[in-house]
């Protein structure tokens, strides 16, 4: 016969207590959280299940962070071109004002200046930053995607204007746009590169201010270049006005050609960006329901096995009392 020691009682009364300490702090946790798979030692079977939707509800709250980012780049440059296609609709006025051969060479030139206002307008949208960073210098968008070339200022009749240009910086990227992902298989690119979208319209702008101070704009490869001599008047003053024309047909080429279609352009990446938002928020909410009933505790259920937890307890302490006799009286 096989004698049960003082010490494997002690040992065995002392694990019924620790389990039922346990049991009550486990059944407790899901009563108060309506949660029953916390750890993965609480359901083994299940804990992998509850792992991998966890996981897959954090990725899509991290896509729902890149895409409102996104969204907030894409709203803001649906702003910028407006503004662009508004500059241009102002230039045309002034051009179709100056194209009227009733007004001299000198009222001509007056309008120049606000169609040079006009240009670095542009500019200064084509050079829009948005937490810091350029909006249309591609992946090189720590640099401006324009700068000037030349002296700055306004010129007058007894000087060359278009003393300052333009030009699209080159660096290192910036023919590149960027991207973020929108779910787990889609990105979407965010922005532009901006020679796209503003080089048609800053041109267009240099020909105008410059016919209508009273010079001519030699190009390279039909890109001004900030040479041009001055009109001779009153023999040139027909050609200034055709040249004043002709820019006019290259302001309504960059607002019809280049601009608007950047903001079909944009416009179609924002209706993706609300799709894609719409159906994440469905499959997450998918998830969140399985994920509850996955893990989830039953109320009632967890609150039975407390009660019982917690009398066990009672039990073990009781009977653990009575066996051992521990007291002070034993060791007098």
């Amino acid at each position: 016969m096989t004698r049960i020691t003082e010490t494997q009682i002690v040992r065995n009364s002392l694990a019924l207590i620790q389990k039922s300490r346990s049991d009550i702090a486990k059944f407790s946790q899901e009563t108060s959280s309506g949660i029953k798979i916390a750890r993965p030692g609480d359901d083994a079977a299940n804990a992998p299940t509850v792992a991998s939707l966890r996981e897959t509800i954090n990725r899509f709250d991290k896509h729902k962070l890149r895409i409102q980012s996104a969204s907030s780049t894409l709203s803001l440059q649906t702003d910028v071109l407006a503004q662009a296609s508004d500059l241009l609709v102002r230039a045309k006025e002034l051009a179709s004002q100056g194209a009227n051969e009733v007004l001299g060479a000198a009222l001509r030139e007056s309008l120049s200046h606000e169609v040079f206002q006009l240009r670095d307008a542009m500019v200064d949208l084509a050079n829009t930053k948005f937490q810091g960073r350029y909006l249309y210098s591609g992946v090189a968008d720590d640099q401006p995607a324009y700068s000037p070339t030349g002296t700055p200022g306004y010129t007058n009749s007894t000087s060359q204007p278009g003393s300052i240009r333009y030009t699209y910086n080159t660096n290192a990227g910036s023919d590149l746009s960027n991207s973020v992902y929108i779910s787990d298989d889609t990105s979407i690119t965010t922005n532009t590169p901006g020679n796209g979208v503003f080089d048609g319209a800053i041109q267009a702008l240099e020909i105008l201010g410059r016919s209508l101070e009273g010079y001519r704009s030699t190009t390279t490869a039909g890109v001004p270049d900030g040479g041009g001599t001055a009109y001779t008047f009153p023999t040139d003053f027909s050609e200034q006005t055709q040249d004043i024309l002709n820019a006019m047909t290259r302001l309504d080429t960059a607002r019809t050609s280049d601009i608007a279609i950047e903001r079909v352009s944009v416009a179609g990446k924002e209706s993706r960006i609300l799709n894609s938002t719409s159906i994440l928020e469905s499959l997450k909410s998918n998830l969140i329901e399985v994920l509850s009933k996955t893990q989830g505790a039953d109320i009632f259920e967890s609150a039975t096995n407390l009660t019982q937890a917690q009398t066990a307890l009672q039990t073990s302490l009781s009977v653990s009392g009575s066996i051992l006799k521990i007291s002070l009286l034993d060791y007098l």
